[in-house]
């Protein structure tokens, strides 16, 4: 994979991406060769490590594992929802959120790589 960041190199730009461009050897390589922050989601066969790979949760619960700068995470909403980030640390806030059957807003505990 070639990259076209030449002239952006070096200069700690943040680079959000789709879940099909990242992977974790490319946040490593973003992050300690040209000081690029990611943030974005990604798949599961991406260089996901394998005893994160099966983890069950519930709707609210999330499964983080932080290596160095670069963290991976799984939040479940309706589903799982896959983060990878060099530019967050772990922790959730209380948002309010719309929720089917529910006529107010209700508060929902969402991790900040999510927010």
């Amino acid at each position: 994979m070639t990259l076209q960041i030449d002239g952006l190199a070096g200069q700690r730009h943040i680079l959000y991406m789709y879940n099909f461009y990242n992977s974790v050897n490319l946040s490593h390589y973003l992050l300690h060769d040209t000081k690029t922050h990611i943030c974005g989601t990604f798949l599961s066969n991406r260089g996901e490590p394998a005893e994160y790979q099966n983890s069950k949760l519930k709707r609210g619960e999330e499964v983080a594992i932080q290596d160095g700068s670069m963290m991976l995470l799984t939040w479940m909403d309706k589903r799982p929802v896959k983060m990878i980030t060099t530019l967050h640390k772990m922790g959730s806030s209380v948002m309010k959120v719309h929720q089917r059957g529910h006529r107010e807003e209700v508060p929902t505990l969402k991790p900040y790589c999510i927010i």
